[in-house]
């Protein structure tokens, strides 16, 4: 028979564990039904409850922001920095306003001059004036609108330009598409088209009692992970060189400095690969085809734009200290780096859809020592948005183009 103090034991231990689960699923419910309250309550840092707080299901997107026309500040150290690898990396601070589609904001007004659609790369500057969009209105003097969303990829760059097009109106509609994700982002939609799952986002479309459960297990994982990163922090500040081993961090000259950086989207397959592939690169040229006969039925010029990955402008130019690993990776990947690049600059071809390619002009500026992207994150920094502006804008001028603001 169990003693007294056995049962007493027992009695807190049940109470413990039904107060627990009291408590989460009434704060999971209130969740649920005001999901406004996530953010304020600095919870975003658990995945289901940041999805629940920043996305409501779309029947063409996959899904769209739940907030609109508001103001965003952040700070980061980059999407790809962690701990372990024991570097300081300058932080990136944003202050970020969205309009009432959930967009970047423009500074400029109808009637419009170019839209450019895209995803991240189109709709991240660290400040309103510092997007692609805004730097290229800055250098052109052209009349811009940024139609870029974050985990979008061609299918929704038409479904945007579908939507969007025939209200603007502009002359160009810039097509956007980058290297590292644009082809996995087909096959992401392709499978949601089918029932299935877009990412991690099918999770918001999931029953109540499957999203209290994922949310629980996102709460666990952070609650390892912010344990797990705060004794790898101890161990590498202790060391000072996680990073000489990771297998994606190289270290890159830069004139009379050497940066350290860490890369993602390294390529895995040659164009002969991705050609024998069933679905990516056929879905791929429908929606370029889908694309350009949608803009040339509104009397808009359709242009495709390359943007290469940081892997792509800088894996080559890795030196010593880079780890054995990254160096390895780097010479197994000669010669596949530009795969899926060579397939879009093809199919526009095919299409006759001008293209805009910035893989070149980025790996000259950086044979020239600069840093167009940030050492820890996937995207361009400042300099970088710069430098692709100009070249964008230098080539629609030379296309000809009509006074800025002015109607066409």
């Amino acid at each position: 028979m169990p003693t007294s103090r056995t049962k007493r034991f027992l009695g807190a231990a049940a109470f413990a564990v039904y107060s627990s689960f009291a408590v989460t699923l009434l704060l999971f419910g209130l969740f649920e039904i005001v999901p406004g309250a996530i953010a304020p309550c600095g919870l975003e840092s658990i995945r289901y409850l940041a999805l629940r707080s920043r996305y409501v299901p779309d029947p063409d997107l996959v899904v769209a922001p739940r907030r609109t026309s508001y103001r965003f500040l952040s700070r980061s150290r980059g999407d790809l920095y962690s701990a372990e690898l024991g570097v300081e990396a300058p932080w990136i601070r944003g202050d970020a306003s969205f309009n009432e589609h959930g967009f970047r904001s423009n500074s400029s007004g109808p009637p419009y001059d170019v839209l450019v659609v895209g995803d991240s790369f189109v709709g991240t500057g660290e400040t309103d004036s510092d997007t692609l969009s805004e730097r290229l209105r800055t250098v052109s003097g052209l009349a811009t609108f940024n139609l870029g969303r974050g985990w979008y990829g061609p299918p929704q760059y038409v479904t945007l330009l579908r939507r969007f097009g025939p209200e603007l109106r502009p002359r160009w509609a810039l097509f956007c598409f980058f290297e590292g994700n644009d082809l996995e982002d087909i096959r992401q939609y392709a499978r949601w088209s089918e029932g299935g799952g877009y990412y991690d986002f099918s999770v918001l479309e999931r029953n109540v009692l499957t999203r209290y459960g994922i949310a629980l297990r996102d709460t666990g994982r952070l609650l390892r992970d912010v344990g797990a990163n705060a004794w790898r922090r101890i161990v590498a500040e202790d060391r000072g060189d996680g990073w000489r081993t990771h297998p994606r961090v190289g270290v890159i000259p830069l004139g009379d400095r050497s940066v350290i950086m860490r890369f993602d989207y390294i390529p895995e397959r040659t164009l002969g690969d991705l050609r024998r592939e069933p679905d990516a690169l056929p879905r791929l040229r429908a929606a370029l085809a889908e694309f350009r006969s949608l803009s040339v039925g509104t009397g808009i010029i359709p242009v495709v734009v390359l943007l290469p990955t940081k892997f792509q402008v800088y894996g080559s130019l890795a030196g010593p200290g880079s780890s054995a690993a990254f160096l390895s990776l780097v010479r197994e990947r000669e010669g596949t780096g530009t795969a899926s690049h060579d397939a879009v600059t093809a199919m526009a071809a095919e299409l006759a859809i001008e293209t805009i390619d910035l893989l070149p002009v980025f790996r000259d500026r950086a044979s020239h020592g600069e840093l167009l992207y940030h050492p820890f994150d996937t995207h361009w920094n400042s300099f970088g948005r710069q430098v692709g502006a100009e070249t964008i804008g230098a080539r629609l001028r030379a296309a000809g183009s009509p006074p800025a603001g002015q109607a066409h």
